[in-house]
This record gives structure tokens, sequence and C-alpha cells, in this order.
């Protein structure tokens, strides 16, 4: 990756903007191989989750979106089933496949809001509720008479702080050192000797 910088502010080079190209050699063997430049904003699949180094999640919405949609059409058929068993549907079908790829995603509430849109209606009409029921009850707790279903954006946030938690719980492996040393960075910049996480 290289970087061209305006005003003090860095920007990623795009790949037409590379003139030479990389060359590797194998172990013992004096072959050299080139590697393909790629631009930053495009994304490559790597651990399940699509990631660019521009930090772009517009391919990974779009897998994610289809994907929904896909899963979302199956319920339709389920109306006629008891409610317990659509839960359970939602639950290990739906939420495992579309949860699984964002502790590493950073998607707006909007952008969640796309993932689910055509999908919701017939997820909430599959319990027995009307499709048009106001989307802060389907995603409120069942404590305030909500649905309980689980935002797109709420999972993300869950599962990133929970990400977070557990490597500063290992302080000795390399991302509990990187966390550390970014929540030691972030301190000096509030300037402050309250922690930052104590009032954000």
């Amino acid at each position: 990756v290289l970087y061209d910088w305006e005003d003090g502010e860095p920007f990623m080079r795009k790949a037409k903007d590379i003139p030479s190209t990389i060359q590797i050699a194998c172990g013992n063997d004096t072959t050299l191989t080139s590697i393909t430049i790629k631009d930053p904003s495009e994304s490559h699949k790597t651990v399940g989750t699509w990631q660019c180094p521009a930090g772009c999640m517009n391919k990974q919405l779009q897998i994610l979106r289809e994907k929904s949609s896909k899963m979302g059409t199956r319920f339709k058929v389920m109306r006629k089933m008891h409610p317990w068993r659509v839960e359970l549907a939602y639950k290990t079908t739906y939420c495992t496949a579309i949860n699984y790829p964002l502790s590493s995603c950073t998607f707006t509430k909007k952008q969640g809001d796309k993932i689910v849109q055509s999908t919701i209606k017939n997820i909430v009409g599959a319990f027995g509720v009307n499709r048009q029921f106001p989307r802060c009850l389907v995603f409120a707790p069942h404590g305030v008479f909500g649905m309980g279903l689980l935002h797109i954006h709420t999972t993300q946030m869950y599962q990133q702080i929970t990400n977070m938690v557990t490597y500063l719980r290992c302080p000795s492996s390399m991302n509990g050192e990187n966390f550390v040393a970014i929540l030691e960075e972030q301190q000096l910049l509030a300037g402050t000797s309250t922690p930052i996480f104590e009032k954000p």
C-alpha cells in the first residue's frame, strides 16, 4: 500500500497510479513471481469476510443483502408454523449466517437497515404479527413489550466490544498488546487522567 500526502493527510494511492511491480522469490527457487497490484478499494475474501485496505464495506454489504433477501423468502412459508419454531429458525439459521462477519465490519445503522430491509417484513409476518409493526418495537427487548429481534448494528457493536474485552484480558497476545497500545494512545490524546471508558 502506497500513500500520497495532501495538506498533511495520507491518501491511499490507486492501483493505476503505482508504476512499479513487486516481484518475490520462493525459498531456494530464484525465479521471480510478480504480485498483482490491486486497488485499495477492491475487496477480497479472507476468513469468510470481504475486506479491503481502504475500509470500504460495499462488497460485504452487497453479499449480506443478497444472503438476507434469499433467506428471508423462506420465512414466507413459515406463517402457519408455531412462533417458537419461527424463532428457532430465526436464531439458529438466519442470525448465524448474517451475524458471522459483523465483528470485522463497520456498518452504519442505515447500512444495517438496508441489509434487513427486504427481509424483516417476512420474518415479522412469520411470527403472526402485522408486517408493518413499528420497527422500534420489532427490535426492542421483551421487557418493554418488543419482539426481541436483534438489529444488525446492535449485534455488530456487541461483537466488537466482546472481542475487545476478550483481547484486553489476554495482554500477552499480539492483539492484546495492540489494544493496550491503542488505548494508551487515546488516553494521551484525551489529555485527562480520567479513564476514557469511564466517561466517554
